[in-house]
């Protein structure tokens, strides 16, 4: 058995040893440390978030979506909330990101570097779909090489900061992002076909679903479409094997 002073950060031992357990914050606190993590003004390279926050601290930076025919909502986004108090930054290849320290974002940054070369190698064309894509990690490596990116996340917190990420990523407004905060269920049966209309089709898609793997109509979705060039990703060797098979 390891210690967990064997598997954090140099960045998190260094916090746990400098901060005595009484001052900590009480209940759930997540901690984000990594040596490319942008230094607050302590010089502590990380960001710490207690989970639980009060309705006052939040503030509402996206809205919209429309309700179309009875009880049946067709969401682009339907409203999300952010604390800038927990933005985390990394410098990952030359690019920096943001995500929210409350959320999700890969935390083992070595391997995340080597992978972010191994899905975007080669990647170019008009139209690219990154499905699953919480804060836009790929696609902010990919922007300057496609026309139009289109960005599916049921994490509408999550797409916020895929949004910026882009944004951000190119040196110019290269390329045009649309983003929708729903399902990739949601985004096949209700959007996929008004994004390929618009924009063409695509010329590449990346998949990075959770690990209980794509939801089953994506799947399909993807084996009807034959989009030329499909990187796939997962944590979970058994979906992912379930999901290559079809």
């Amino acid at each position: 058995t390891r210690r967990s002073s064997d598997l954090a950060t140099a960045e998190i031992n260094a916090y746990l040893a400098a901060t005595p357990q009484q001052t900590r914050p009480r209940g759930r606190v997540q901690i984000f440390a990594d040596s490319r993590v942008q230094a607050t003004e302590a010089g502590f390279r990380g960001i710490v978030a207690e989970q639980a926050e009060s309705a006052t601290a939040a503030k509402s930076i996206i809205g919209g979506g429309k309700r179309t025919g009875k009880n049946k909502v067709k969401k682009r986004f339907a409203g999300t909330v952010a604390n800038d108090a927990y933005r985390c930054t990394v410098q990952l290849c030359n690019k920096a990101l943001s995500f929210d320290v409350r959320g999700f974002f890969q935390s083992n940054m070595q391997v995340l570097e080597e992978t972010l070369g191994l899905v975007c190698d080669g990647l170019q064309g008009e139209h690219l779909l990154d499905l699953y894509s919480g804060v836009g990690t790929f696609s902010a490596f990919l922007a300057e090489r496609f026309k139009t990116l289109t960005l599916v996340e049921h994490n509408r917190d999550a797409l916020v900061f895929a949004v910026q990420n882009v944004a951000q990523a190119q040196a110019s407004p290269i390329a045009r992002a649309e983003s929708y905060g729903v399902s990739g269920a949601n985004w096949v049966l209700h959007h996929a076909e008004d994004s390929i209309k618009q924009y063409g089709a695509f010329d590449a898609a990346i998949v990075d679903p959770p690990r209980s793997g794509m939801e089953r109509e994506v799947c399909a979705w993807l084996c009807r479409k034959h989009i030329p060039t499909l990187r796939s990703l997962s944590c979970d060797p058994a979906t992912q094997a379930r999901d290559v098979a079809e």
